[in-house]
């Protein structure tokens, strides 16, 4: 039976009878594509191209036929399609596929693996010759590929414009890289720009595959303002595509500066004087007309206080036009008056009917008093120079003797008319023994000598001599008390000095016998020029109660008294305040009346449609004026509101420095300002004629304050009134006796650098500070080389930061900001940038120069760029004696001139 079935299973497959199955087929093996590959890198071989036409289910054989001299590399699951080894010789690896069905095997296939040590790595071809990549490709070890070609505006003709794969990529070595090869630039036709914006203009001309070129601006009265005035292709050129087109934008019509409104904020509140009188300091009265004559410091004025109705009444015109300590004296009768600008040494007569001046005179220096004999015409002037007395004629002022006798001796005067003798108090003491010299107006010459004890304690010097006629004795104030003496010099009485004040001045009133001093409050610092003046007096009789009586507060910086007996009134002028304190005298001072006499404006300032002004001689007062309609508004601010700065852009306010009372104030801006609580700023109350500077930090949180007088810039906290930090200034020069020059000036970096400048100016030193470590001096520049004679230059403000630029000026010097150091661009010498107009590239310069008469004051528009002059300058009419204050609005086009001692405001357009 066995043998019966091999039979027939051999005939079928001999013979393929009728009812015997299919005959197998024989698979076929594909090992698949050869492959290059990295040693010591997987290589997976591909087996699954294999077939079999009978559909059997087929296994694999695979096997090294090949391997490299050495090599141990094995297969890992190689009864598998895809079986995978590595690696571990370069060279040539071949690997034989066999797959079996379930009957045959088929023939085998192979497959080599080319196997190298390391990756090609991929030359950059660009700007090479197509010849030259072949080159450079062969020599990497690769193949150069497909070249085609494309236009460009950037590659010349003929050099490789882009490659694939990109330069520096890794490949297997001989892979080929394609290559672009530039044929140059296309044409491109120039696109009309003119009379687009710039942005638009921008647009268009990328746009047509070009480039943009230098962009100028240029003032054009026809195109308007940020328009393309033309273009440096004309349009419908065909161009070369990336050819650059340069465009000059309209910066609108030419500046052309108008003054198109004046202000007077005097005039605006119907202040009844006639001319300014501001900061007054001295008086002198005219008994006979019960008429006070008020000088002051900053202006040519004398102001005329009717004691009687007790206004002023009318100003005169002293013709002493720079700002100069004046001092007055009334002849007798009242028919003239006579001041003396000591800046000048020259004294003035002026006649008080015709408000004319009809006679001056040089009389040196050293001027310390005068009166005058009426009875021969005599104006006697006493002066710490040689000679020490000088003889005038009261009328002409023409020099009619002198004498030597008084020299380095000559003082405050006193003349007894009917005695005919001249009292001349001795400036010269020693050991605190004072004397009181003689002088006999008939012989001209020193008859004797009355020796006393100078009242006060310590280093005391007589200062001042008063006379009564009527009990024959004199009274001395010293430096620090008062005495009283016979006219032999017996019986002295020193009168007692209230505790804190030094006397400043004094009077005799002889109507109810009672001497009255002027005292003013001491401090630890003497940095304080004048604090809580007050009036105290006293009976000067012997046996009876001579103890003073505090009589009234008159303010910060009362300097001399005046009493009209006739009318019980004594006088009090205040520089600080810029009032005239008048007071009922009999039987003694019992009330206080302030009279003001003059405004100045010390800053204006614009924020949003308002310009803002401070007056700290004119009753400490701050002023909003809307310029378009004329409205003004006023509110009162601490003592001597300067400086003040602007906090913040969407809701702004005003932060104002008050000097005096060392404080800070912040106001809001709006049509009715409303000032908060003041905060302290850690300075002593009191301060100089060296003004403080303010300076807030860019995000509004810090607020610097410097005060030249004490060499010290305090940083404190605006909202939380906090101290950060207290800077001493390196050898800053303190104390008081500077002129304004003597400032120290504050200012913060407006960009992201950490940093606030300080600028000694009396030493023209740079101090840069780091705010992000505490304010830590990080270094000082010595500017005064490049600085050199600035003395004509503007007052304040010296620096500007520039933060879109990052440029730093100090005066006309351009500074690095963060190293301090001159970079050697320097604008005019005299010239400080006040204002920046970023639209038209511009910084607004003021400049002025010093004359005789006053100064003369210029504003240039200066090219942001390249510090060249954009426009016609404009020079303010005529000299002014004290410089103006400026305020830029560019964002109107507009600026405001500030005059300080008119309160006259120019507004100027462009």
């Amino acid at each position: 039976m066995r043998n019966a079935t091999l039979s027939i299973a051999l005939a079928c497959l001999l013979l393929w009878l009728p009812g015997c199955p299919a005959p197998n087929t024989t698979p076929t093996a594909s090992a698949g594509p050869d492959q290059q590959a990295i040693l010591g890198a997987t290589v997976t071989l591909d087996g699954s191209a294999s077939s079999d036409a009978d559909g059997d289910t087929l296994g694999f054989q695979w096997r090294f036929t090949t391997r490299p001299d050495g090599s141990l590399s094995s297969l890992a699951n190689a009864g598998t399609a895809q079986p995978t080894f590595v690696p571990d010789q370069p060279g040539l690896y071949v690997l034989s596929l066999t797959v079996l069905d379930t009957l045959t095997s088929s023939p085998s296939d192979s497959v080599s693996i080319t196997v190298t040590g390391n990756l090609a790595t991929v030359p950059d071809l660009a700007g090479l010759t197509e010849a030259e990549a072949g080159t450079a490709l062969s020599n990497a070890g690769l193949s150069l590929g497909e070249s085609s070609t494309q236009s460009s505006s950037s590659v010349p003709a003929g050099q490789v414009l882009g490659q694939d794969p990109v330069a520096d990529s890794e490949v297997l070595p001989g892979s080929n890289v394609d290559i672009v090869i530039s044929t140059g630039p296309g044409s491109v036709s120039v696109p009309d720009v003119t009379g687009q914006s710039q942005a638009e203009a921008e647009t268009a001309i990328t746009g047509a595959g070009l480039t943009v070129g230098n962009v100028t601006q240029a003032e054009d009265q026809a195109i308007p303002e940020g328009e393309v005035i033309s273009q440096s292709i004309a349009p419908g050129t065909v161009v070369d595509e990336g050819t650059a087109i340069d465009l000059v934008i309209s910066a609108g019509a030419p500046i052309d500066l108008q003054r198109s409104n004046t202000f007077n904020l005097r005039e605006s509140l119907n202040d009844p004087v006639v001319e300014n009188v501001l900061r007054p300091n001295a008086a002198a009265v005219d008994t006979t007309n019960n008429r006070v004559f008020i000088t002051a410091l900053l202006t040519p004025h004398v102001a005329i206080y009717d004691t009687l109705t007790g206004e002023i009444s009318g100003t005169l015109d002293s013709g002493f036009v720079l700002p100069s300590k004046k001092t007055p004296f009334v002849a007798p009768g009242g028919t003239a008056l006579y001041v003396m600008d000591e800046n000048t040494a020259m004294l003035a007569r002026i006649d008080i009917d015709t408000n004319t001046v009809t006679a001056t005179a040089a009389v040196g220096d050293g001027f310390i008093d005068m009166t005058i004999d009426n009875g021969t015409n005599t104006l006697y002037l006493a002066r710490t120079a040689s000679p020490g007395l000088l003889l005038l004629n009261a009328t002409t002022l023409v020099e009619t003797g002198s004498t030597a006798d008084l020299d380095g001796v000559a003082g405050d005067l006193k003349f007894d008319a009917a005695g005919s003798r001249l009292f001349v108090l001795d400036t010269v003491q020693v050991d605190r023994n004072g004397s009181l010299r003689i002088f006999d107006t008939a012989s001209n010459t020193v008859t004797s000598t009355i020796s006393f004890d100078l009242p006060g304690s310590g280093d005391s010097s007589a200062q001042q001599v008063d006379y009564d006629d009527a009990n024959q004795r004199f009274f001395i104030r010293g430096d620090n008390g008062l005495g009283v003496y016979d006219i032999d010099g017996s019986n002295p009485r020193s009168l007692p000095t209230p505790s804190g004040f030094d006397f400043i001045d004094m009077t005799y009133g002889p109507a109810d016998d009672r001497l009255l001093a002027l005292g003013v409050s001491t401090t630890a610092a003497d940095t304080v020029v004048a604090r809580g003046t007050r009036v105290f007096a006293f009976n000067p009789n012997p046996g009876q109660v001579t103890s003073p009586i505090d009589m009234t507060d008159l303010g910060e910086g009362n300097m001399r008294l005046a009493l009209d007996s006739s009318a019980d009134t004594l006088l009090s002028p205040d520089s600080t305040t810029g009032v005239l304190w008048a007071l009922e005298a009999a039987p003694f001072p019992i009330t206080a009346d302030g009279i003001e006499l003059g405004l100045n404006i010390d800053q204006v300032a614009v924020v949003g449609d308002a310009l803002f002004a401070s007056s700290r001689f004119g009753n400490n007062r701050l002023f909003r004026l809307t310029p378009d309609d004329g409205t003004l508004t006023i509110f009162q601010s601490g003592q001597w509101p300067a400086p003040f700065r602007v906090r913040g852009t969407a809701t702004p306010t005003l932060l104002v420095l008050n000097a005096w009372d060392s404080t800070l104030q912040e106001f809001s801006t709006d049509a009715n300002p409303m000032g908060g609580a003041s905060t302290n700023t850690g300075f002593p109350v009191g301060t100089t004629e060296r003004l403080p500077d303010l300076a807030l930090r860019p995000d509004g949180t810090n607020a610097a304050i410097a005060y030249p007088e004490f060499g010290q810039v305090r940083v404190v906290g605006i909202d939380s009134g906090n101290e950060i930090a207290v800077l001493d200034v390196p050898n800053a020069i303190i104390g008081d006796g500077m002129s304004s020059k003597g400032q120290l000036q504050v200012y913060f970096n407006q960009g992201a650098a950490n940093l606030l400048y300080v600028f000694d100016r009396a030493q023209a030193m740079l101090h840069r500070y780091d705010t992000a470590d505490g304010y830590a001096l990080l270094g000082s520049t010595d500017l005064s080389v490049g600085l050199g004679n600035m003395n004509d230059a503007p007052e304040t403000d010296w620096l500007f930061h520039d933060a879109d630029q990052d440029h730093l000026y100090v005066g006309p010097l351009r500074i690095d900001p963060l190293t301090g150091e001159a970079t050697g661009d320097t604008l005019a010498v005299g010239q400080v940038i006040r204002g920046l107009d970023a639209s038209r590239n511009l910084y607004w310069v003021v400049s002025q120069t010093d004359s005789d008469t006053g100064f003369t004051v210029a504003i240039n528009t200066i090219n942001r760029a390249d510090n060249t002059m954009a426009a016609t300058e404009l020079t303010l009419a005529g000299t002014h004696p004290i410089a103006p204050e400026f305020a830029f609005d560019t964002a109107n086009r507009r600026f405001f001139v500030a005059y300080p001692t008119t309160t006259g405001i120019e507004e100027y357009g462009y």
